[in-house]
């Protein structure tokens, strides 16, 4: 199965996402009770593959995050995922070079995050070759930095049942071969 042809590109990150109107009462009022102050402006992002909510989330204090929240119908397994998410990430090391959780919520319908806010957009298709490069820099650190894993987590193919890592590298090192 590998490697792919170079000229087959990667899907395109676009799945259903929740539109930030659909976020729960519930979820908004402990959100806007632990930034302390109302949320002002709530752009989505709609990229993604998961039918959650995802937006950047500015509060009248003048914090920002970006926010996170997945309706426990909409998915059997994106509820998980977020809970691994917010068990792993605080344990993350100083060099992983991912943004801080901030704050994590439960209830009986809804599994929220909210992160620290960082500067990025989403990547042009076809890709773009200084993008290629952030991205690639940035795998890069996070290889050095979780290699072994300082946390003890199960590799994602183990959680989640795939192994896409090595497609990436084998498609990589054909687009850095095309530009050399």
């Amino acid at each position: 199965m590998y490697p792919r042809p170079v000229a087959e590109p990667f899907p395109p990150a676009r799945g259903q996402r929740a539109p930030w109107s659909s976020l729960g009462a519930d979820v908004l009022q402990a959100l806007e009770d632990h930034f302390g102050g109302a949320v002002v402006r709530a752009e989505t992002c709609p990229e993604g593959f998961s039918p959650a909510v995802a937006a950047v989330v500015d509060f009248a204090n003048g914090t920002s995050a970006f926010v996170k929240a997945v309706n426990k119908n909409a998915n059997p397994d994106s509820p998980q995922a977020y809970r691994n998410e917010a068990d792993l990430t605080p344990r993350l090391p100083p060099g992983a070079c991912a943004p801080a959780l901030l704050w994590s919520y439960e209830d009986a319908d809804w599994v929220a995050l909210a992160f620290e806010k960082i500067a990025g957009h989403t990547p042009e298709l076809p890709w773009r070759h200084a993008e290629l490069d952030r991205v690639l820099l940035a795998l890069d650190a996070l290889a050095t930095a979780l290699t072994p894993s300082p946390i003890g987590a199960p590799a994602v193919a183990t959680v989640y049942g795939f192994d896409c890592w090595r497609e990436v590298a084998t498609h990589t090192y054909h687009l850095r071969s095309q530009r050399q």
